[in-house]
């Protein structure tokens, strides 16, 4: 749940990214701008983490004969189109494979997405990941080797994540409207409905998910239950954008840091923790805190002495150019 809550906060803020950097009659220059701009962002650490987890966490995948098989569909960002190579190395990039075809979409459809109805793209998500998944659903065997792990696989590609992704694509559109500008600027609908309707929303969704917790057993939690997630992290995303008081911005102020540094945690944590359960004799609640502390420490100086340096050098030169 807090990869499809990634998800709806991507499309929120890639869209509202896109929308900002795009002008009609200048799709060229912002394909460009943007590309190199997602490139910079992601790559780096990927290919950072990736490399240690094979060097350090996983050697024997040096000596596997087809590795180069493994290492191509990452470095494309196409592992997790396939079983075997969607969590081969840091398991947890097989996200970030959907995340960076997510922007080629944003790259392709930012024309049509920055001025089509917004009806329609809330049908047209939804028909679309509804219908890929009623067909993973349908065609795939939960009785063989692998159980539920193949279902969970291609559900879970982008078609399958585009009711989540088109959840904050529109909340994106809205904020950046006059509309939603008004909204922003309104005491009641601030302090009153949007929260509301959020508690209401994460109340219905988990409940809900508690009673079917079987999940892949179930047509309609697999083709469904995933827009009515999408529906409580868009109403949680959108009562954050509209916390303005000064007070609780400030006390805030550590967690916007962790989120700072959200990308980092992410990719070190599992190899983090794959390195700790070396120590046999360690238990996970003993363990716990150091994988916290070890990743935010590696998350930190990742961000500080190599992600940011690396942005901020590209920006430069996206400027002079």
């Amino acid at each position: 749940m807090g990869v499809d809550l990634f998800f709806v906060i991507s499309g929120f803020v890639i869209s509202l990214s896109a929308f900002s950097r795009f002008q009609p009659g200048h799709y060229a220059g912002f394909a460009r701008g943007f590309a190199q701009a997602r490139l910079a962002r992601i790559t780096p650490l990927y290919f950072l983490t990736g490399l240690v987890f094979i060097v350090f966490i996983q050697p024997d995948l040096v000596f596997v004969p087809d590795i180069w098989k493994q290492v191509l569909s990452h470095a494309i960002f196409l592992h997790s189109w396939f079983l075997m190579h969607q969590g081969g190395i840091n398991g947890v990039n097989w996200s970030i494979s959907i995340e960076m075809q997510f922007y080629v979409l944003i790259v392709i459809l930012v024309p049509w997405l920055s001025r089509a109805s917004k009806l329609l793209i809330l049908v047209g998500a939804l028909a679309i990941a509804w219908s890929w998944r009623a067909a993973m659903f349908a065609l795939i065997d939960q009785t063989g080797k692998w159980a539920t792990f193949p279902l969970f696989v291609y559900s879970a590609e982008l078609p399958g994540m585009l009711d989540e992704f088109a959840a904050g694509i529109l909340l994106a559109r809205l904020i950046a409207s006059d509309r939603g500008q008004r909204i922003l600027r309104s005491t009641d609908v601030r302090k009153y409905a949007v929260p509301a309707a959020a508690v209401i929303s994460v109340i219905v969704t988990m409940q809900i998910y508690w009673n079917n917790t079987t999940y892949w057993n179930s047509a309609w939690m697999v083709i469904a239950f995933k827009s009515l997630l999408a529906l409580a992290c868009v109403t949680v995303l959108a009562t954050a954008c509209l916390i303005q008081n000064r007070s609780v911005l400030l006390a805030c102020k550590p967690f916007r840091y962790l989120g700072t540094i959200s990308y980092g945690i992410y990719l070190w944590h599992l190899p983090v923790i794959l390195a700790l359960k070396r120590v046999s004799w360690v238990n996970g609640p003993t363990a716990l805190p150091w994988v916290i502390g070890i990743t935010l420490l590696f998350a930190s100086l990742s961000w500080h002495f190599f992600e940011k340096p690396l942005m901020q050098r590209y920006a430069w030169r996206s400027e002079a150019s």
